[in-house]
């Protein structure tokens, strides 16, 4: 097998398949300019540029260890987001559309985008404000935008956000347990948003997909969780070892114990070596690469790297919303 075969990888990613174009970006240029950056191939679905396609969130980057979580991060920082609220059926007297001065000085001061979108069914109007997933003023003019319209009662009005995760992993996000893993009901905890999937969507508010994800809450409950959210999503680490490289079950089986990975390994094509498929949680991405670096027997990546008879000796018991990670990932989005 060659070397240089052994040190690609291939990452797949969920991100909405509502956001491929504003990630691929006119022309192409903006994920062109990503993959210049980090050396990279990222792929994005097919189908999705047919209207009756089947959609699919599932992005690939493919690339060297360090250039594919580059990669990653960029890609999420780009990531669009939108918050939605219902306008007030009394302030309807005024002429709301996108010339309406309230939504321009708001676009002028916070940098975002303001649209009033009438839902027909029920005459209702709600209030669209987008901006990035990582904008902090996407928070701060939403809350403008429900105190101008709200008053004294915009404490009690809700936002909501929708987001798009393939069907099949709706089970695996939804069992996942705080013990181990991010989980929804500690992301709820937590931020004091509610996250909810199309089995529990009451559908009043036109949000119909089968894949749609609403959260709700205020608008810095909801973009807290949003992030958080994206950090629970499963995230797929591909990568060739030599037939002389191949686990066994009990390292399989010992990765998955201490580094809370799953690992499946599958025969090439060409019947030269194996393909290895980890699979975790966003926010256990430092543990993908740990665990190649286990597999192939390498001393050092990134971080400081055990071998496995070392890992038999960690005796931190501290679970993900305890210490750790979790604080670290919290104050980093309270700061924000």
């Amino acid at each position: 097998m060659h070397t240089k075969n052994m040190e690609r990888a291939t990452f797949k990613i969920e991100i909405p398949f509502t956001d491929h174009a504003h990630c691929i970006g006119r022309q192409g240029n903006q994920i062109q300019s990503i993959m210049l950056a980090t050396d990279t191939h990222i792929h994005f679905p097919d189908g999705n540029r047919e209207p009756n396609g089947t959609k699919s969130n599932q992005v690939s980057i493919t690339g060297t260890i360090t250039s594919i979580e580059q990669a990653r991060k960029r890609i999420r920082d780009i990531l669009p987001m939108s918050l939605k609220f219902l306008i007030s059926p009394r302030e309807l007297i005024h002429i709301i559309n996108d010339d309406y001065p309230l939504f321009k000085y708001v676009r002028r001061r916070y940098g975002v985008i303001v649209l009033p979108r009438p839902y027909a069914k029920t005459g209702d109007v709600y209030c669209i404000v987008r901006g990035l997933i990582n904008q902090p003023e996407l928070a701060e003019a939403t809350e403008y935008l429900i105190q101008a319209f709200y008053g004294f009662e915009s404490s009690l009005i809700k936002v909501t956000c929708q987001t798009e995760v393939s069907e099949q992993y709706h089970g695996y996000l939804q069992t996942r347990q705080q013990s181990k893993d991010m989980c929804i009901a500690a992301i709820e905890q937590y931020t004091h948003a509610t996250i909810q999937f199309p089995t529990t969507i009451i559908n009043t508010n036109g949000y119909g997909r089968r894949t749609s994800v609403i959260i709700s809450g205020s608008p810095t409950q909801v973009c807290q969780a949003r992030k958080l959210f994206d950090l629970c999503l499963p995230i797929i680490l591909t990568f060739e070892v030599p037939i002389d490289k191949e686990p066994t079950r009990a390292d399989i089986a010992h990765i998955k114990d201490k580094l809370n990975i799953t690992t499946i390994l599958r025969t090439r094509k060409d019947k030269i070596g194996k393909l290895v498929i980890v699979q975790s949680q966003e926010y256990n991405t430092d543990q993908l690469f740990r665990a190649r670096s286990i597999i192939l027997g390498l001393s050092e990546i990134n971080n400081n790297i055990l071998p496995i008879s070392s890992i038999n000796n960690n005796n931190n018991k501290n679970t993900l919303f305890d210490l750790n990670l979790s604080s670290t990932i919290f104050s980093d989005l309270s700061s924000k």
